[in-house]
């Protein structure tokens, strides 16, 4: 029998993961004057972590709640439910993934290109006198 005891415990196991992904949006929002695009994509990536998580979890305990006392066809209904939710965290998963590694590497040094004042780099075709290089 699934409980609010359960849900708790299930919590819990998920808790310093959670933890991880709270602290990377802190630091996200903290750096984000100095490196907005980054802190954007890693922003988005930890926040789709943590609402996979946490709705997730959330998701996997209503869905458990509804096989207690259910006959075949609404096990069968359950059970299909279970499979989408595996999926949708899967895809929400990788996209966050994905986002992490681009900013990860989308804004490595680009030595053709000039630095503006605020250290971002500048369009590719922008010439200007007085602009260090990098």
């Amino acid at each position: 029998m699934l409980d609010l005891q359960h849900l708790l415990r299930v919590f819990v196991n998920e808790g310093p993961i959670d933890v991880i992904w709270t602290v990377g949006i802190v630091l996200a929002l903290r750096r984000w004057r100095s490196h907005p695009q980054v802190s954007l994509l890693i922003l988005i990536a930890f926040g789709l972590e943590l609402a996979r998580s946490v709705g997730g979890t959330l998701a996997w305990y209503w869905l458990n709640l509804g096989l207690q006392g259910a006959d075949r066809t609404a096990r069968e209904l359950v059970m299909v439910r279970f499979t989408i939710l595996g999926y949708v965290r899967w895809g929400l998963d990788i996209l966050a993934w994905i986002l992490i590694l681009v900013a990860l590497f989308r804004w490595r040094h680009l030595p053709s290109r000039l630095l503006g004042f605020d250290g971002q780099y500048l369009p590719e075709d922008f010439e200007s006198k007085g602009e260090k290089r990098p």
